[in-house]
C-alpha cells in the first residue's frame, strides 16, 4: 500500500509531538522543573498578622451625612418624597450615578444616623445607604490601608 506524502508528514508530526510530550513529563516528574512539585513546609498564620496595623486610625465620618445609592433612577419629586420620609435633605448628586449625598437635620444624633441607615436599607428603591466616611491619604501612597492608583 502506498501512503500519500500528506499522511507521512502527519505521522512524523504526531510522532514528534508524542516524543516532546513524553520528554516534558519526564522532565517534570524527575524534579528538573525547579522543584515546582516538591512538598513545601507549611506555614502558620498568627492572629496578630490578621489584624489591622496599629498606625491605621479608625474611620471617621462626616456627622449627619448619609450616602444613598438607588437601585433605579428616580425623578426629583420621587427622590424628595423618599428622602423627606426619613427627614433627609439632598445635598448633592455624586457624579452622574444614582448616588446621593444627604444630610439629617442639625441637632440629630449619631444613633439617629445609624437607625436611618438601617431603615433606608429596607426601602425597595435603595441599593445601599452608608455614612459619608472620610478617607485619609498617607505619606506612603495608601488610602485607609488600600493602595491608591492614579488613572490616566
Amino acid at each position: 500500500m502506498i501512503q500519500s506524502k500528506v499522511h507521512i508528514r502527519f505521522q512524523k508530526r504526531l510522532s514528534r509531538s508524542i516524543w516532546i510530550l513524553a520528554l516534558g513529563l519526564t522532565f517534570v516528574s524527575s524534579g528538573f522543573a525547579g522543584g515546582a512539585f516538591k512538598k513545601r513546609p507549611q506555614t502558620s498564620v498568627s492572629k496578630a498578622s490578621l489584624t489591622a496595623p496599629a498606625e491605621m486610625p479608625p474611620s471617621k465620618s462626616v456627622p449627619l451625612q448619609i450616602l444613598v445609592a438607588l437601585k433605579t433612577p428616580l425623578s426629583p419629586a420621587d427622590r424628595e418624597k423618599l428622602f423627606s420620609k426619613f427627614k433627609l435633605t439632598e445635598v448633592e448628586r455624586v457624579g452622574s450615578t444614582d448616588l446621593f449625598l444627604t444630610q439629617l437635620p442639625a441637632g440629630s444624633t449619631e444613633e439617629l444616623t445609624d437607625s436611618t441607615i438601617s431603615k433606608l436599607a429596607l426601602e425597595a428603591a435603595v441599593k445601599y445607604a452608608e455614612k459619608n466616611i472620610l478617607l485619609r491619604t498617607f505619606k506612603d501612597g495608601t488610602q485607609g490601608g488600600f493602595s491608591v492608583q492614579e488613572s490616566d
